[in-house]
């Protein structure tokens, strides 16, 4: 079964370019900014929600941006009992700053731009591999 990636993106090129470099990885879902991420996640869990912050409304911060899509998602994993999903920043902004904003919420990753489609492919098989059980088998 194919892994849901809800792509928050706002440039058609970028868009489609992510879209086939995950077929056969990932079923993609894509919407251009945060309000409409937002709308979608109280409706449906993806797997992952991979995230250019330049859709972020004017006057908005990304870190607020991202820390609101963090506690939906978590909302939304819990109501469903599920395990909350990966947030993939993927932004032509400062690696270092791209990393400290990542880094400073739980499962929230960077993935500066440009980057390859061997990251962005690894990266979602990756965060939607099986997790091994309790037991210690796996």
């Amino acid at each position: 079964m194919l892994a849901h990636v809800l792509l928050v993106e706002n440039s058609d090129a970028i868009a489609a370019h992510a879209a086939e470099v995950l077929r056969g990885v990932a079923f993609v879902s894509r919407v251009q900014d945060d309000e409409e991420a937002y709308a979608l996640v109280a409706q449906a869990l993806p797997d992952i929600v991979l995230t250019d912050l330049r859709g972020v409304m004017p006057g908005a911060s990304p870190v607020d941006y991202v820390a609101s899509l963090r506690v939906r998602l978590d909302a939304c994993a819990s109501r469903v009992r599920a395990r909350s999903p990966a947030i993939v920043l993927a932004s032509g902004m400062d690696p270092k700053v791209l990393r400290a904003i990542a880094g400073a919420l739980v499962g929230v990753h960077a993935l500066p731009k440009p980057y390859g489609p061997r990251a962005l492919r690894e990266l979602v098989e990756r965060l939607t591999a099986p997790r091994g059980g309790a037991h210690p088998g796996g």
